[in-house]
This record gives structure tokens, C-alpha cells and sequence, in this order.
């Protein structure tokens, strides 16, 4: 396997290094797509993900600070692979393995010196919320970050293997600060005009592209010249859509000084995107783009509906997907999904029933619990940005706490019902009571949390009041 040659014929990985550097590249990346435990189990080297990520780091930084000068310093990337698994499409690994597995190889590629690390070739977007949980919580033990770039690759449908389009995908990573977000790989720079043109208009990171040049034919060669691919990438950057640039498959050091020239003296693209309300399934879902008010279908909920709580206490998740369908045909722009159940057990249900949920329908998916591990679970199989309904101050602020830690790991929205733990005053009554509870939510999450107000959803709980 290549990741092997940087302990075998480490003069042949360094050499290329330097072949790059030569030919302009500012930035390199590491010969670790594949070295991570489950590509590496193929060889039966699972054992050495971190000799071969450390010997595959340090060839980088030699070469990177051989080429390197006040004028023009040289960066290496720690490259992350998509791995040989894909774990929303096919399953049959779990989230917690997956995080893992990129914690791994992550924690070698920073030890050794890596300035960045690079999510990319990106196929299933529930990999990449893997990745990006591994990496906060490796800076967070490591006490220091590294700037992050997610790239995904799509195909001539501008979808990922996963289903999300460019904007689903932008919604459900900007919980993360990314240093960029882009695209790589796929079918060459000519392809890229639409995925660009939407992520520059609503990405809050800078855009990066680093595409193949062009298709390989029926000998696996790539014929797409550096001059071809230089002039397409020079037209998106012209045209201010892109901060970053790059090459992938079949492309070489001409291509990487042809673009490195064709580039030279144009400015990065244009500024992040200011925020705008989105939530995310398979699809992406603005709030500036529906017609007021947002529609929560609310049927698949325990509590709230019979039917469905006799459907679920049968196990007969089949039918309750078909409930979920016929919300979404009837307008609902979310599924509010409620499984607490005295007489059943709430986390099992979810992890039946969710996947079986999110395969069936793309809208986003509001999820109805109290229970913190009930909401982790949900947040780790979805494959977007959902809602969390809810949480309260009804016994004190550790749960809110524990439940906004999760929002920050892993994405969503959180809906706080204005209630607290003041037994004396009762369940609030009076708008003032209601705007009390509302106000200090606010500055706790906001100002204690870390949380933004596009966070937050208020639920006044006229329940109480009716």
C-alpha cells in the first residue's frame, strides 16, 4: 500500500514533497489518506497507524522546512482519509468507532507536527461529523487547536455518496470552525462551477477546491492538461470563488505550477456568508426560504399520539416510517420524534428506529427527549443538522450545560422551554415570569455556553397558561 513506502522508501515520499514544493505548492499533505485502523486491517497493519502517521509527518516537515524561506514558509497537512467504510450509506460500524479510529490517527498527525489537518475525500457526511468530534475533543485534551479544512467529494449530480448536496452539507458542518470547507477528488475542476457558486454564497468559511484533472480513461490515465486545469481554476478564482486551491488525482507538479502561476497576484475569494437559519436532513432547510410558519409534524410522538405509541411498543417501525412519510407529503418542513415511553426503553427505541427514519425521508428531524443520552444517540446518527426539543431550568442549570456541550460536538438547535427550578412561583404564568426565564436562558447559553443566538429557539409553554 502507498502509505507503507514512508517507512520502506521514505526517499521516494520526500522526494515528491519536494517535487510539489518546487512547483509552488504552499501546502503539502502527509501519505496518510489511507492510514487509518480500518484501511489498515486490509494489510493487517492496524497495529501501525501511529508508526507509519509519525514517519509519513516527519518526511513532510523535512521537506516542508528544506523549502521554506521568510518570504514564502511552507505548511504540511495531516491527510484524513474518508477510510474503506462508509457509516450513514452501509452502517455496520458505530459512530463511537469511527471517532475512534480519526482520534487515533489525528493524535499522531498533531504530535508530529502537522499545522492542519485535512478532512477530505469526503463521501458520507456521517464520517465527517465522526471527524470533526474526534478532533474536539483531541484539542480539547491537547489544550491547543489546529486549523481544520473539510473537503467532500460529489458526484455529476452535486450530491456526496451520503445524499447531501452542497448546502446540506454546509449546514450540517457549521457547527465546527472550520479553516475552509470545500470540495476534492470527483471528476475534475470543469464540474465544480454550480458546488462553488452556491457554497461561496452561504458557507461562513473560506472555499476550498482541490479537483482531479479530469476523468481517468480506460489506461486509469488523466488527461486533462496543466494548462486546461490551470485556466478552469483561474476562472473561479477570478470570479472570487475560491480561497483555497489545489490538485488531486493525476495531478502533478505541472499542474501544481501551472495553477500556482495562473494564480499568482489574484486574491482569495470572497468573505464568509452571514449567517442564515438552516436546519438539515439529507436536504437543507432555510428558514428564509419557506413561507412562515415552520410545521413540525408531530405525530410520531409517544406522548402526544396513541397510535404511535402502540406502533412502537410493537416494534412495528415499518409502519412507523410510513407515519413519518405521510407528514412529510402532507408539508411538514420537520418530524418532531418522540419515543419516551414508560413502559419501553427509549434510547433502544431510537437507536432501532432513527437510522431506519433517516434513510426514509431527507427533511430535518426535531428530536423529543429529555434524556441527554437519548439526544447524543440522535445527534450521532443523523445525517444533518437536527433540533433538540428540549431542555429547561427545572432542576438547575447541569443538564442545559450537558445538552449545550452537545449542540458544540456535534451541531443543531435547541428549543428551551421557559421554566426553572423556582418551586415557590410555580410554572410561570405571566409573560413577564415567561420573558424572566427566557432572558436569563439566553445570557447562560450564550455568555456560559459558548452557544449563538441562532442556537436557540424560545418555547413560551402556553400549556400552562391554557
Amino acid at each position: 500500500m502507498n502509505e507503507y513506502l514512508s517507512v520502506s522508501r521514505p526517499d521516494v515520499i520526500k522526494q515528491a514533497h519536494l517535487d510539489y514544493l518546487e512547483a509552488g505548492a504552499d501546502v503539502v499533505e502527509t501519505n496518510t489518506f489511507g492510514c487509518n485502523r480500518f484501511v489498515l486491517a486490509e494489510y493487517g497493519l492496524e497495529n501501525k497507524v501511529g508508526e507509519l502517521n509519525l514517519a509519513a509527518v516527519k518526511l513532510a516537515r523535512e521537506a516542508a522546512e528544506t523549502s521554506s524561506s521568510p518570504e514564502k514558509p511552507r505548511f504540511v497537512a495531516g491527510a484524513v482519509g474518508p477510510t474503506n467504510k462508509a457509516l450513514f450509506v452501509t452502517g455496520g460500524v458505530t459512530f463511537d468507532e469511527f471517532a475512534a479510529a480519526y482520534y487515533e490517527q489525528m493524535e499522531v498527525l498533531m504530535e508530529g507536527g502537522a499545522d492542519l489537518l485535512l478532512v477530505e475525500t469526503a463521501h458520507d457526511i456521517s464520517n465527517v461529523k465522526a471527524a470533526l468530534a474526534a478532533a474536539a475533543k483531541l484539542f480539547s485534551k491537547q489544550g491547543r487547536r489546529l486549523p481544520v479544512i473539510v473537503s467532500v467529494t460529489m458526484d455529476r449530480k452535486n450530491a456526496m455518496l451520503s445524499g447531501q448536496g452542497t448546502e446540506a452539507v454546509c449546514v450540517t458542518l457549521e457547527h465546527f470552525p472550520l479553516f475552509a470547507l470545500g470540495f476534492n477528488c470527483s471528476t475534475g475542476p470543469k464540474d465544480l462551477g454550480l458546488r462553488l457558486e452556491t457554497l461561496s454564497k452561504i458557507s461562513r468559511f473560506p472555499v476550498f477546491a482541490m479537483p482531479n484533472a479530469g476523468l481517468p480513461d480506460e489506461n486509469g490515465k488523466y488527461n486533462e492538461t496543466p494548462e486546461e486545469f490551470a485556466a478552469t481554476m483561474k476562472k473561479y478564482a477570478a470570479d472570487g470563488l475560491l480561497g483555497f486551491a489545489g490538485g488531486c488525482c493525476g495531478t502533478g507538479p505541472g499542474h501544481i505550477k501551472a495553477l500556482a502561476a495562473a494564480l499568482n497576484g489574484l486574491r482569495p475569494g470572497r468573505a464568509p456568508a452571514a449567517p442564515r437559519w438552516a436546519v438539515s436532513g439529507i436536504e437543507a432547510l432555510f428558514y428564509d426560504e419557506i413561507e412562515p410558519p415552520l410545521m413540525a409534524g408531530e405525530r410520531n410522538n409517544s406522548i402526544g399520539s396513541k397510535k404511535f405509541r402502540e406502533i412502537a411498543a410493537a416494534g412495528e417501525w415499518d409502519k412507523a416510517v410510513d407515519m413519518a412519510k405521510a407528514q412529510v407529503r402532507a408539508g411538514a418542513h420537520v418530524l418532531d420524534i418522540c419515543l419516551a415511553n414508560p413502559e419501553g426503553n427509549e434510547l433502544a427505541d431510537a437507536a432501532t428506529f432513527l437510522p431506519k427514519l433517516f434513510h426514509a425521508v431527507r427533511v430535518p428531524v426535531m428530536i423529543d427527549t429529555t434524556e441527554p443520552a437519548v439526544m447524543e444517540a440522535a445527534l450521532k446518527l443523523a445525517p444533518g443538522q437536527c433540533i433538540i426539543n428540549s431542555v429547561n431550568f427545572e432542576f438547575g442549570e447541569e443538564k442545559p450545560r450537558a445538552v449545550a456541550r452537545l449542540v458544540k460536538l456535534y451541531g443543531g438547535k435547541l428549543v428551551v422551554g421557559v421554566i426553572d427550578e423556582d418551586k415557590e412561583k410555580g410554572l410561570p404564568l405571566t409573560a413577564d415570569r415567561k420573558l424572566e426565564i427566557a432572558r436569563r436562558a439566553h445570557a447562560f447559553f450564550t455568555q456560559k455556553c459558548g452557544l449563538s443566538d441562532e442556537h436557540l429557539i424560545f418555547d413560551a409553554l402556553v400549556f400552562p397558561v391554557g
